[in-house]
């Protein structure tokens, strides 16, 4: 059975940063500046099962994680979720832990002339909502935010 987190790892064009247990990448959606995924990088189908290493690995990744963002588009917030809702839906169930880190905004940001607007600030993020920007202005995010590792 293949799982596309398990295959999406091997994929490092977008890799912001990677550990020993966990690669985080700029995500192709960016409705919300800076969107992020860090998935774990051995298949593992429950949180429950994620040993202490990996568990300490993974918080030490979020303050990295949390630095640059706020440095490189100066978010007010980061929002966390672990929700492997689509993996659930499929045939056969294949879930494997990752979370997206989703930057929020209070006041609109700019970059790159684009214009970001959270529209949802202080409440629940929206997970529907859907913006890709251009490959070229994605590598330029990728390159702000790795200058402040």
């Amino acid at each position: 059975m293949t799982c596309k987190s398990c295959v999406y790892l091997k994929n490092k064009s977008l890799t912001i940063v990677e550990t020993p247990y966990w690669k985080a990448d700029l995500s192709k959606d960016q409705s919300y500046l800076g969107h992020t995924t860090i998935d774990l990088k051995r298949h593992c189908p429950k949180l429950s099962e994620l040993t202490n290493e990996e568990q300490l690995d993974f918080l030490n990744m979020i303050k990295k994680i949390d630095k640059m963002l706020t440095k490189t588009f100066d978010c007010d917030a980061l929002n966390i979720s672990c929700l492997m809702n689509h993996s659930l839906k499929e045939i056969p169930k294949n879930p494997h832990v990752h979370y997206q880190i989703i930057p929020r905004y209070e006041h609109p940001k700019k970059f790159k002339g684009i214009n970001f607007l959270d529209e949802e600030f202080g409440k629940h993020y929206d997970p529907k909502k859907k913006f890709q920007v251009e490959e070229k202005i994605l590598y330029e995010m990728l390159n702000e935010i790795k200058k402040e590792l």
